[in-house]
């Protein structure tokens, strides 16, 4: 005696299964290749900064520096972890350059160095497409000075950002 029961060919398993496969494929496709390949999913951090002259008194100018760092990434970034990690500034003096040389300002005199995020503080979480930023300022005599950021990363990685600034350059105006 002949049942009758449903029965699905193996020709049809085999199709739905390949179908299920290639819709996944065509659908994780980019996410997959942004987190394994291109890295995408992880944390970016970029060191700016921005210096600028402010009149207190005659002489010395206040020099303004910003420093920031932005996470352009797409996880959350942490600045300091276990109490590793930390954020200084240092400010070199330009006093002289020779006429068709190179200027090294690692090799000039520090004027003044400044621990602006301790690692032991406690984290600093910077979430993605945010910054977290400090300002701090200094008294100095009119003159060039070459301002160099680094921030330390736990991984034992350095950051670095540095520009040149000529400190409390007076304009002249013609009216």
């Amino acid at each position: 005696m002949i049942e009758n029961q449903p029965h699905m060919p193996k020709g049809g398993w085999i199709a739905a299964a390949l179908s299920a496969v290639g819709a996944a494929a065509f659908l994780l496709w980019q996410p997959l290749m942004d987190y394994f390949i291109t890295g995408t999913y992880d944390e970016n951090i970029v060191i700016q900064l921005e210096t600028s002259s402010m009149k207190i008194q005659e002489d010395p100018k206040l020099l303004v520096i910003r420093l920031k760092a932005t996470n352009k990434g797409n996880v959350p970034a942490k600045l300091t972890s276990e109490g590793k990690g930390d954020m200084t500034i240092e400010i070199h003096r330009i006093d002289k350059a020779e006429l068709g040389e190179w200027v090294d300002p690692s090799t000039t005199p520090v004027v003044a160095k400044k621990l602006i995020l301790n690692g032991a503080a406690g984290d600093v979480i910077v979430p993605p497409g945010s910054y977290w930023s400090r300002e701090v300022s200094l008294p100095l005599p009119k003159g060039t000075y070459w301002v160099l950021g680094t921030l330390n990363r736990k991984s034992g990685d350095a950051i670095t950002e540095a520009t040149y600034f000529e400190h409390a350059k007076q304009l002249s105006r013609s009216d």
